[in-house]
């Protein structure tokens, strides 16, 4: 038997009895999980770690907060509430049933019910990690180079001899991200696990061809970013570095060193400009120009967060 759960009701197969629950003597529960790749649990909804169970395939994917959903094999989809995290595992709490809680590993996952399981932890499913997809590194005869999600549907190719080109993210499934350039090079671009594919109208005929060996770039970790949008309503993005701040803005990057921290504001110096910019913790943001005043940047407010970046 198993028990399918879920906020408010308790769904099973057309045979399963509920009242059997108090006398069952082996029961599945089916649970996916995604873990968190830093010490908040604040992953988004492009991480998740999977399984495969006699049902098929499944997740477990963190929504917003301390919210999950599962999306169970066979189409169901059933809400969790975070209740801790540690440095091994996070703890997830079934809102709609009560007694049942799942710990999440890097690697497996456990469960216990006060009932069920006697109240002690066993074992669940075995699973791993699916890597978010932000960077994407190839070689080629000219060198290395590498594509990189700046924020949202923006795109950056950095090319072996330093260029960068802007791409916006298309379209997306299991199998490739697409994007595109229209206003330089005039192609597509699809980016799969081991290879990518390009397209242009006359070059490839309007057809996808062979373009270089390449894969997603593993050793995940998050940094702060401050997101915002230019004067011209462009996206732009501060993401901090271990040393430093670098401004991804208008396909530039520009680099940035802390002149100070409090409990409010971030101040951020660019020397070559002789520019300072001032990251306010309740979202404003501000920009000045050697002695001259301060003044709004773009549009003056901006959204904190955190960035899924990947060690090259």
């Amino acid at each position: 038997m198993q028990i399918l759960l879920s906020e408010g009701l308790i769904r099973t197969p057309p045979t399963f009895q509920t009242r059997s629950l108090t006398r069952a003597f082996s029961i599945r529960v089916a649970f996916v999980v995604v873990l968190v790749l830093a010490a908040k649990a604040n992953a988004g909804d492009k991480s998740k770690w999977t399984y495969t169970s006699e049902q098929g395939r499944g997740y477990f994917a963190h929504q917003a907060k301390d919210n999950w959903m599962e999306v169970h094999p066979e189409g169901y989809r059933f809400s969790f509430q975070q209740t801790e995290q540690t440095a091994d595992y996070v703890e997830l709490f079934d809102r709609s049933r009560g007694k049942i809680w799942v710990r999440l590993y890097s690697n497996r996952s456990t469960w216990k019910h006060p009932e069920l399981t006697n109240g002690e932890w066993r074992d669940l499913y075995r699973g791993r990690y699916e890597i978010e997809r932000i960077e994407w590194g190839y070689k080629n005869p000219q060198g290395a180079g590498f594509f990189r999600n700046l924020d949202g549907a923006e795109w950056v190719e950095y090319y072996p001899d330093g260029r960068r080109v802007p791409f916006t993210e298309v379209a997306r499934n299991s199998d490739f991200i697409e994007l595109s350039d229209r206003k330089i090079n005039q192609i597509d671009v699809r980016l799969y696990a081991d290879y990518s594919e390009w397209r242009h109208a006359t070059r490839t005929k309007g057809e996808w061809s062979k373009l270089w060996e390449g894969r997603y770039r593993a050793n995940a970790h998050e940094r702060l970013k401050f997101t915002y949008l230019e004067t011209d309503g462009s996206p732009a993005i501060f993401v901090a570095r271990p040393t430093l701040w670098i401004q991804f803005a208008s396909g530039k990057e520009h680099k940035f060193r802390l002149e100070s921290s409090s409990s409010d504001r971030y101040v951020l110096i660019d020397d070559e400009r002789k520019l300072a910019i001032t990251l306010f913790k309740d979202g404003r943001i501000q920009s000045k120009t050697g002695n001259g005043s301060w003044q709004n940047l773009g549009s003056g407010k901006g959204t904190w967060g955190l960035q899924l970046f990947l060690k090259s």
